[in-house]
């Protein structure tokens, strides 16, 4: 996430989509490390700190994709920074340079827990292909897996989705997510 409010970098959904290519390619499961912060003195120029919502985006997007794999920065800011600006140690990471637990931490429990009800289903199914909305998304997906529709999903309409397709021991597995960073009740 960008320094600019409501935006991410244009590549994020390509990255996704071009890195699960390549890992299908191989047959490896795919891994994402989530942003938590970005306010620390070397990043404070390019990246913001994130807020609940754009954090369970980022993960949605990974799970959207088939990623089996999410990490969580666990970075602890070094003393010498800290000393410039107390707030700034807090606000990276999901523990801070005391070892105590930051509003990160208990974003990615909420998070992990809502994967952890997914996950029978999504560990045992396969990725075939996203649908995707790119005239409303916060990020404009390129990728040669962009379905028109899946199986007996013919289409949706309504507010913007990004939609991971999948095929779970012959039948139809569904990702829905909201696809905007700004619209949390969409």
């Amino acid at each position: 996430f960008t320094n600019i409010p409501g935006e991410i970098q244009a590549s994020w959904l390509n990255s996704l989509g071009t890195v699960k290519r390549i890992a299908n390619e191989y047959g490896i499961p795919c891994q994402v490390w989530i942003q938590c912060g970005g306010g620390m003195p070397a990043f404070s120029t390019s990246h913001r700190v994130v807020n609940e919502g754009e954090m369970n985006w980022n993960v949605g997007s990974a799970l959207c994709f088939g990623y089996t794999g999410i990490g969580y920065y666990t970075l602890v800011t070094p003393n010498f920074w800290s000393k410039e600006d107390e707030s700034l140690v807090n606000n990276d990471s999901i523990l801070n340079k005391y070892g105590s637990r930051t509003p990160f931490f208990y974003y990615a429990k909420k998070i992990n827990a809502q994967i952890q009800a997914m996950a029978p289903v999504l560990l045992h199914s396969a990725y075939e292909g996203i649908m995707i909305d790119n005239l409303t998304s916060p990020n404009v997906y390129t990728g040669e897996d962009i379905l028109e529709s899946y199986r007996c999903l013919k289409g949706w309409s309504g507010d913007s989705a990004l939609i991971g397709c999948f095929d779970y021991e012959g039948t139809v597995a569904l990702v829905v997510m909201n696809n905007s960073i700004e619209n949390h009740h969409a």
